[in-house]
């Protein structure tokens, strides 16, 4: 595929209070997905930290959760004997909380593409990085910058924690993991149903418009390790989407109904988002051929609602720590 008018980062959706309201929502989702309380894996100190950053921000909900872990909220004063210092940066701070909340944590704002390098004065300097579901904001090019530009801003042995999901959907025990990564479920393994036409139209979209990587929790080990990270901790979720969560039995993770139709309205706004620019730019392809009419991306759209409605599904994602080496 060409790189040519692909931008390295392209953020789809709109920025507002709706959306920042769906951010923070969609964190306390993600933290019940692994199974945790605070913003931290088990295998990450927080005694250990003392400059931290989160890249891509958003709302910053994931920098305020850290803010209130116990063992660094003692240490946000500049007075505190061994104090912590708190980043954020994101391309646009529209969905950034105020000023004086931010101001009175402590926590340093800036703007930032993660996909162009950062200031000298910051690189080898940071002991851990998070970053999460960025999947379908930044092209295959920017994920390799951004991975490196990273890379640079850790000291040596400094923390890279990141989140990110699947995007095609799958039938219960389908996509299962594997060392190193999740299995690729290819599109003739249904019969022709909603669920591979959905995928073959997404896949196709994300590529062909943006360059996102749909597949990015398989190839997310590898694009690490090529950039000089060394794998500290892997863990793969199931993640049961709209009735799903209902419908299956002895699913790896327990959201309730409410959950699972949140993760249903979340993925059908992304969905909804690609493929209408896709049908813009004129490049809207299903499983059968080109989709050129609003009429037929709704259909497919509805398609889609009904199938999460009926049947539900479930998507894979996976948190990655990897260390600088």
């Amino acid at each position: 595929m060409s790189n040519d008018g692909i931008k390295d980062s392209n953020y789809i959706l709109c920025r507002g209070e709706s959306e920042t309201n769906r951010l923070n929502r969609q964190y306390n989702v993600v933290k019940k997905v692994l199974g945790r309380t605070n913003a931290l894996p088990a295998s990450i100190n927080p005694k250990g930290l003392s400059k931290v950053l989160d890249v891509a921000a958003g709302s910053l909900v994931w920098t305020l959760d850290l803010a209130r872990t116990p063992d660094i909220s003692t240490r946000l004063s500049p007075e505190s004997i061994d104090p912590i210092h708190l980043y954020a940066c994101d391309i646009s701070s529209a969905q950034f909380p105020p000023g004086d909340q931010t101001r009175k944590l402590g926590i340093t704002t800036f703007l930032h593409d993660t996909t162009k390098p950062f200031p000298e004065e910051m690189k080898g300097t940071f002991d851990l990085v998070n970053m999460r579901l960025v999947v379908l904001g930044l092209s295959e090019r920017g994920w390799e910058k951004a991975i490196s530009n990273i890379h640079e801003l850790l000291k040596r042995g400094g923390l890279l924690l990141i989140c990110e999901f699947h995007e095609y959907f799958v039938r219960q025990g389908h996509g299962v993991k594997y060392e190193g990564g999740v299995s690729k479920e290819p599109f003739e393994s249904y019969a022709h149903d909603w669920m591979t036409r959905t995928n073959a139209v997404m896949h196709r979209s994300c590529i062909d418009v943006n360059g996102f990587i749909p597949d990015l929790a398989n190839r997310l080990p590898s694009m690490l390790a090529k950039a000089s990270f060394q794998q500290e901790s892997y863990a793969a979720f199931e993640v049961p989407v709209g009735a799903a969560a209902t419908r299956q039995k002895s699913c790896q993770v327990q959201l309730s109904a409410d959950e699972a139709n949140f993760l249903a309205e979340s993925y059908l706004l992304i969905h909804d988002a690609v493929w209408s620019d896709a049908l813009k730019k004129g490049v809207l392809q299903g499983l059968d051929g080109p989709v050129d009419t609003e009429e037929g991306r709704l259909a497919v759209l509805d398609e889609t609602s009904k199938g999460l409605t009926e049947e539900g599904a479930f998507t894979w994602w996976v948190e990655i720590v990897a260390k600088r080496i």
